[in-house]
């Protein structure tokens, strides 16, 4: 029974790892791509 909910916690820690992972790289990203459609609007010239 210890063994089995050893297992789960490396693998619910394992998925929040990849997860936590998943989202930094997602929010490092919209910055950039924010910054692309904000700048266009802000001068107003580029559609």
């Amino acid at each position: 029974m210890n063994i089995l909910l050893g297992l789960l916690l490396l693998l619910l820690a394992g998925a929040y790892a990849v997860h936590r992972s998943d989202l930094v790289a997602v929010l490092r990203a919209l910055p950039d791509s924010n910054a692309d459609f904000q700048e266009p609007t802000e001068e107003g010239e580029q559609p």
